[in-house]
């Protein structure tokens, strides 16, 4: 990797990414978690979108090993172990997150929180993802 680019993987740089999206995600969140999107309206037929989303996913997923990939080269074993756990840290966070909202919070206490709705989360995701980083950077990866 050229030297310049070796700049863009110091630990210190990598530490203020993750506390700006950190703090952006949690107001994005405080704001309500979502945008006014409107809802997507689809002219293909039902196979034929859900073929689409099939596709996306495997192209999206593919392009995000190789980044992987490329970012293992310019981070040392332990930044790139930091921000792989807490990628999972992130990914897990959101899934019981929504499970405990769809299943707890909604019938039992009859909470209607915006943020967990599909555009919000992103913000969720990126929140999780930004605690587990700071935290294995705190206690280390053992932790």
């Amino acid at each position: 990797m050229p030297r310049p680019a070796k700049g863009l993987y110091a630990p210190r740089l990598v530490d203020i990414t993750f506390a700006l999206m950190g703090f952006g995600s949690a107001a994005l969140l405080f704001k309500g978690g979502t945008l006014s999107i409107p809802p997507a309206t689809s002219t293909a037929a039902e196979p034929f979108s859900g073929l689409a989303v099939f596709a996306l996913v495997v192209l999206v997923a593919l392009s995000a090993c190789l980044a992987h990939k490329i970012d293992r080269q310019g981070w040392d074993d332990y930044m790139a172990q930091i921000v792989t756990q807490s990628a999972m840290i992130g990914m897990v966070t959101v899934l019981l997150a929504g499970v405990a909202f769809d299943f707890l919070l909604v019938p039992w206490l009859g909470l209607a929180a915006p943020g967990l709705m599909i555009q919000g989360m992103v913000p969720i995701a990126c929140l999780a993802w930004a605690i587990g980083y700071g935290f294995l950077r705190w206690k280390g990866t053992s932790a």
